[in-house]
């Protein structure tokens, strides 16, 4: 992993963080098959081995930029745009290949004003500004595969683009 901050100028800085993950299972003879998928482990389980874990990208990565500047001497503008990006993934616990999320970037900003003391600040917000569909897990729907034969998923779909109007006041 890696966190870095760089100042730029005394009005912009420019932030990362990044990480990247080698995980493969050393044994693991008795996991959970997926809607179809041939045993080949330890009591009609299927084996792991040399497979990567749900939830685990390869690497994910974060850039942002702030920007700040005085607009008088009792207004400040605050600006913050990031992308968030990842590798993609299995959804399923079963490491099911119909589950899996792709490679995605997210980008988001923020645009405040307030005092340069912080003491109060009104920020829009802007989540998601692409309106990347992506899906954060997913499972089988119980019963469907092995008892009507019919394969099925469920999945939990992230947010869409949103905004939302911030307040803060500090006292």
């Amino acid at each position: 992993e890696v966190d870095t901050r760089f100042n730029l100028t005394p009005h912009l800085t420019l932030r990362g963080a990044g990480a990247l993950t080698d995980f493969k299972f050393k044994k693991y003879p008795n996991g959970q098959c997926y809607p179809g998928q041939v045993p080949d482990g330890v009591g009609g389980q299927c084996d792991y081995k040399g497979k990567t874990n749900q939830l685990i990208p390869d690497w994910q990565a974060t850039v942002a930029v702030d920007w700040n500047h005085a607009i008088t001497n009792s207004l400040d503008l605050r600006t913050t745009a990031d992308m968030f990006a990842s590798d993609g993934y299995f959804l399923s616990p079963t490491l099911d290949p119909n589950q899996t999320q792709g490679s995605y970037a997210k980008f988001n900003a923020r645009v405040a004003i307030g005092d340069p003391g912080h003491r109060w600040e009104v920020a829009l917000l802007g989540r998601n500004l692409f309106d990347k569909r992506t899906v954060s897990m997913g499972v089988g729907t119980p019963l469907a595969f092995s008892t009507f034969g019919a394969y099925s998923q469920a999945n939990v779909v992230d947010e869409g683009r949103t905004f939302a109007l911030q307040g803060r006041f500090n006292f």
